[in-house]
Parts: structure tokens; sequence; C-alpha cells
């Protein structure tokens, strides 16, 4: 090379250098573009009260106290100290606006696109082909669930470790010859990889995907054993195992892992089977998408299509079969094919329902990460096949990618609300009980108790070991009035789960409306044993002792349920009457006037106010005018509605 050659290669390099760049930051600003919409969504009832909405942890923002408890929580039968960060850190931002808490999900995502793309580049030095890999899977249909559901934050969160942890590892790969920067990218990698369990422990799989990659497209084998291989990984594999350790105890600890008795081994390894074939599917024809799958294996009258396992048994087995003797062979990009169909079918193991956590049959965020291996088999397959028409192939490439774009930002519509996304549920689904329980929900949100209970006791039809839905039906029936039947259905939630502290809530706020005081009073505290984060379930205690005159013990649960929860107003109104009962004039009227000001169109509580405003003894507290002018808004409130 002369002297002559050097400035044209650095001219090149640095061309290159831009188009990375532009390429990186074109699919940042396409995939955030797609999701935008978002930033209009709201939070939905499932997972998102407990994350959030109602969780005083991350209500209170990032305070000593709270990060403390993020590390060491397992609620929600997990442990992700950092995905619990993150919500304090929105709550910090935007309080309860949801379309903040999504738009930082949107971020975090078009920013996993981007650096998904550099990762790849850095990893095959393909640039087209790991620009459509991360273009697919960036705006692919089936990210639906991990960005525009706020609880999935520890999805997109975990995924930006594990990139940057792929990303970092390249460079430790590649600086064979530099011991110092070595070490110090294998530490990073090592780092990245830590943070990424602490957001969610789907990235434990981490260490076996770099092992795959040491063969394809690192080359790594070719001059270090498996043996070594495998040594320099014992670090993660260790990581990976506590991990694995903490979040057993953790699902254990919160009832989430499915017994042998309730799903047998049978039926576990034939919904593996079909849910790859679904999986497949999805990711080809993403269509009649949903915010859960139901098990067909352990509802009454249902079974698994044993025909469709068998099916998707031969094809998973004659793929496999396939990109093993193209690896053999040598023919293409089978590297690229095999070490892709691996990363997919290996990423897919700890959630691929062996064993089985929660109830649902498969979910579309479980794909987030093992698509990527997926998504680079077919790229490079399909690329090998059309090496001869390059133009050809990255047209249809940009025909896939907004075809997926356009479909993504159609059904996103879904997830703007909880009666939306349930609807879209109960229509591409049958056999669906969770999604009737969960419509019944909004609609007892919606203020519609009428049209919400069809839909849980179909729930109940479905599946009659359905313990929240029994729970939601006596909470239902007890503020109908309908005491011995909602009574019915709240022991049997408990039979069911002794464990769901809303059951025996919603069983002592009907026995307790019934006179049975003693009992209401076992179950209330059965409830905060149970859940003692619930404003709630501190509240409903408070008003069954204060109907049996004990109001300074009803005092302190009062108080503990507004700390928990500080835009309580029922707890706030309870509060107030509680230190009027005792005397307490003065701190009663502020609490009043909290309650006004919070809900002004309350008549029972602007009477409150305006009572001790007119009559109490002490004549600093006596303001005739207020007291006329609030008593007078109370009526014009209660003649109008």
């Amino acid at each position: 090379m002369t002297a002559n050659d050097a400035p044209a290669r650095d001219e090149r390099n640095g061309d290159r250098r831009r188009l990375h760049a532009a390429l990186a930051i074109a699919l940042f600003a396409a995939t955030l573009a797609v999701f935008w919409q978002v930033r209009r969504f709201e939070f939905v009832n499932v997972d998102d009260p407990q994350y959030i909405t109602e969780n005083p942890h991350v209500r209170g923002g990032l305070t000593a106290r709270d990060i403390a408890w993020a590390f060491g929580a397992t609620k929600a039968s997990n442990w992700h100290p950092l995905t619990w960060l993150s919500h304090m850190a929105d709550e910090q931002l935007y309080g309860l606006h949801a379309g903040g808490h999504h738009l930082t999900s949107a971020i975090i995502h078009a920013l996993n696109a981007a650096l998904l793309y550099l990762a790849l580049l850095g990893l095959t030095r393909a640039n087209w082909k790991s620009f459509f890999v991360a273009a697919l899977f960036a705006l692919h249909p089936l990210r639906m669930e991990s960005v525009a559901w706020v609880s999935e934050r520890k999805d997109v969160l975990c995924g930006l470790f594990f990139v940057l942890a792929l990303w970092t590892y390249t460079k430790f790969a590649r600086s064979e010859n530099r011991a110092r920067a070595r070490r110090g990218w294998y530490l990073a990698t090592l780092a990245t990889y830590a943070l990424g369990l602490m957001a969610k422990p789907m990235v434990v799989t981490l260490p076996c995907v770099l092992l795959l990659l040491d063969f394809w497209p690192l080359r790594r084998d070719a001059n270090r054993s498996v043996r070594q291989l495998l040594i320099e990984k014992l670090p993660m594999f260790a990581m990976a195992f506590v991990s694995c350790v903490i979040t057993m105890i953790a699902q254990r600890k919160g009832g989430a892992v499915a017994s042998s008795e309730h799903l047998p081994i049978p039926i576990r390894v034939g919904n593996a089977i079909w849910s790859y074939g679904r999986y497949i599917r999805k990711t080809i024809w993403p269509s009649d998408l949903a915010a859960y799958y139901p098990y067909l294996g352990n509802l009454p009258g249902t079974s698994l299509p044993w025909v469709k396992v068998a099916i998707c048994a031969v094809v998973l087995v004659a793929i496999t079969w396939i990109v093993i003797v193209a690896w053999r062979r040598r023919i293409g990009d089978s590297g690229a094919m095999l070490i892709g169909w691996l990363w997919f079918l290996g990423m897919m193991v700890p959630t691929i329902g062996l064993l089985q956590v929660g109830g649902q049959a498969m979910a579309d965020r479980y794909t987030y990460l093992p698509q990527i291996g997926l998504l680079i088999a077919i790229v490079w397959g399909v690329a090998a096949l059309a090496k001869k028409d390059a133009r050809a192939l990255a047209a249809v490439g940009a025909v896939v990618t907004l075809a997926f774009a356009i479909t993504t930002s159609y059904q996103l519509r879904f997830w703007h609300d909880s009666g939306a996304l349930w609807r879209r549920a109960l229509d591409v689904t049958r056999h669906n009980s969770v999604a009737n329980m969960c419509m019944g929900m909004w609609l007892t949100e919606q203020h519609r108790p009428d049209e919400a209970l069809p839909y849980y006791l179909e729930a109940i039809r479905i599946d009659p070991t359905s313990y929240e839905a029994q729970s939601n039906v006596g909470g239902l029936l007890c503020e109908r009035g309908d005491l011995d039947q909602a009574i019915a259905h709240l022991r049997e939630a408990v039979r069911l789960n002794p464990r769901f502290a809303q059951a025996h809530n919603n069983l002592a706020n009907a026995l307790a409306r019934r006179g049975d005081m003693a009992e209401a009073i076992e179950h209330h505290h059965r409830a905060i044993e149970l859940d003692p984060d619930s404003a709630q379930a501190f509240y409903n205690y408070g008003v069954t002792l204060a109907q049996i005159g004990h109001v300074a013990d009803a005092l302190r649960l009062f108080e503990r349920a507004i700390v928990l929860r500080p835009d309580y107003v029922d707890a706030r109104y309870a509060y107030a009457l509680a230190l009027s009962t005792l005397g307490d004039s003065p701190a009663a009227l502020e609490q009043f006037h909290g309650v006004n000001t919070m809900r002004p169109d309350w008549p029972d509580a602007l009477v409150a106010e305006a009572w001790i405003l007119a009559t109490d003894s002490n004549p600093a507290n006596r303001d005739g005018k207020s007291a006329v002018r609030l008593a007078g808004r109370a009526c014009q409130l209660t003649r109008f509605s």
C-alpha cells in the first residue's frame, strides 16, 4: 500500500461510519415513529396497578427507602430491582400520567433497535443483513406487548443490556492481542449481563448465546477448544445459576409456579411444541395477536390440539435437521442459519412452559429476544437463496419491513385501554377465562356492574378454579347487597387460593355488612398480612373497626392507607370522620378541606366540612359564610345528581 492509498482508505472508512450512523439513527426514528402513539395510551388493569398505580414504593419515587426496597423485593413473583428503579424514575418524572411511562418504554425499544443493528454489524460485518434483522425485530407486531404494556418495561430494559452485552463481548473477542483492553471488555460484558439479570431473568441464557456466537460469526473455535470457551463463561453461568435460584424462590413465594398435578408433564411438553410452532407462524404471519392465550390443556372441556402438536414437532425436527445438514456441508450461510435457529430454540426454553409460570399457554412478549435469532436465520437464509439478485432481495425486505410497521401501527390501537385490549383478546381467542375476567374488571371500573357480571360468570364457567373471578363476582354481589351469594363465591375464592389477599379483603367486607364482625376481622387481618402494601385492605379494615366503635384503632388504619396512597380520597374522608368523632376538629377540618379539594363534587364531604365550620365549639374554627357556601354547593349537587 502506498502513501497515497491511506487518505482514500480513510475516506472510505469515514463514509462507512457515516452510513452506519445514519442507518442507526433512521432505525431509532422509524421505531419511535411507529410506537409514538403509545404516549396517548392508558394504564391497563393487569399488572399495572401492582407495578405502578397502586404500588406505594413506586409511587414514592426515587427515595432511599424505596430504592432499598427495590433490591430486596420479590413482589410480582420476580426479583428485578432495575425494573423497579425505572418505574420509580418515571413516577418522579411523570407522576401517574400514563403517556410518559409509555413513552419511556418506546424510547428504550427504539434505542434497542439502533444498538442491535450496531451490535450485529460488529459481529457479522454484514451491513444490510444486520440492518434488516434489526428493522424486522423493532417493527414486528410481536413487539407490541413488550412496548405498549408499561408493566413489561422489564422486557425492553433487559433487552437494552442484552444488546450491550453482545457489543461488549464482540469487542472482547476481537481484542486478542491487547490484554488490558480484553480484560476491560470482559468485565464490561459481565457488568451488562448482571444489569440485564436485574431487569428480567429472561437474559439468563445469554452465556449460551455467546457460546453460539463463538462458532458463528466470531469463529473463535478455530484457535480455542470448546472447553476453553466454556471456562471463560463460568462467571456468567454462576450469575445465571444465582438468578435462577432467586427467581424460583420469588415465583414459588408468589404462587406463580404450576404443580405437575395441575399441569401434567405430557401436556406441558405438548404445549411447548405447539407454542414453538405458533411463535414461528406469528413471526411470519402476525395475526390473531392477544394479550392472553389460554392454556387449553388444563381447562374443563378442552384439550391440546394433538394433531397440530404433531405437525409442529415434525416441522421443528425437519428445520433442525436441514440447518445441521447444511452446516455440515458448508452450504451458503448455513452457519448463520444454524446459530440463529439454535438461538431461537434455546432462548425460548425458560418461557416455553416446561416449568410453567402463570396460566398462559404462550405470550407475545416472550419473543422479545429469542426472535432475534430466528430473524438472523431467516434473513441470512433468504439472502443465500437470492444471492444473485441483491436488489430484488432488498426491495422484498423493504416491503416486508414496511408491512410489519403498518400492521404494528394499526394493531397498537388495541392496547389503548383495558376495554379495547380485552375485547380484542375475546375476538381472537376461545375459552379465554382471563380475558372475560379482565373485561369484567374494566366494566366494573367504568361503573357498569350489570354489564360486568356476565363476563365474570363466563370466566367462572370456562375455568371454575379462577379464584380471581370468584373474588370479583363476590365483590360485585356484595355491592349489590346479595350478601349470601357474595359470601359463597368469596369463600370459594379463598378455598382455591388461601394466599389471595383481595379475596380475604372482599370476604371481610361482605361478612361485616352481614354483621359477622368477628370473622370479618379475621379476614381483614389476613388480607393485610398477605399484602401489607394494600391501601384498600387497611381502609376496609378501618371501616369495619369504626362500625363496632373502635374509632381510635380505625384512625390508625386510615392513616396507614393514606400513607400508602396519598390520593385515596375515600380513606381521607374516613380519616376525617374518625378525627371528628374523636373530637379533633382542627385536624378533621383540614382533612375534609383536602377531600373537597381533591373531589369537589362529593356532597357528603361538603356537608361534613360545612357542619364543623358552622357548629364547632372553638370560635377559631367557625366560618358561617363558608359553611353556607359549602352547604349550598352540596344541595346543588344533590339536586342535579
